[in-house]
């Protein structure tokens, strides 16, 4: 085990639809009631206060809602270093919205990220955001690159014994393929 196991421990929420008598309460309780889950059932609500479907249908979205609103957004940037199971593991791992968020940045943080040459494994769902990355690069990116390979080369030829990474850092930037005009 890599010791991933923080990225579990965040709030989750389940919704079940479909139409009336499609098997949701039967799902929730053949499967999800022994999660711990909070189920939130308008026929329930309708039941225990004597309201009608209509009624108890807009308490129970009122329910959820209250119950969504005050859930922890947890941390946007996940980072884990170190050595797992021999492995020399470097993890940074932003949420959807923060990555999108720094994606539209001038620094080209994560740009750099997407456009790497050293990527190993890629899914689809990478290839679609690569293609949304490009619409993303201007050229006040080339200062950024070319900014970062040009620190991370002096921190390579400052250290003793010189370590991989700054190495790394200086072929990613470099080889990204942005140029300046």
């Amino acid at each position: 085990m890599l010791g991933f196991d923080f990225l579990d421990s965040r709030p989750i929420v389940v919704a079940l639809a479909g139409s009336n008598g499609a098997g949701k309460s039967t799902f929730f309780e053949s499967h999800l009631s022994e999660c711990g889950l909070r189920f939130v059932n308008a026929d329930e609500i309708a039941g225990q206060l004597a309201i009608g479907p209509y009624q108890a249908a807009e308490a129970a979205a009122a329910i959820r809602a209250s119950l969504i609103v005050g859930l922890d957004e947890g941390d946007q940037t996940v980072e884990k270093e170190g050595i797992y199971d021999g492995l020399e593991i470097d993890l940074v791992t932003h949420d959807a919205s923060k990555f999108f968020a720094l994606m539209l940045r001038r620094n080209g943080y994560v740009l750099e990220q997407i456009f790497s040459p050293l990527v190993v494994f890629a899914t689809k769902e990478f290839d679609e955001l690569k293609s949304i990355a490009a619409d993303c690069v201007t050229k006040h990116h080339a200062h950024h690159y070319l900014g970062f390979a040009a620190t991370q080369w002096k921190l390579f030829g400052k250290e003793s014994p010189p370590r991989v990474k700054p190495l790394l850092y200086v072929y990613r930037a470099l080889l990204t393929g942005i140029q300046p005009n």
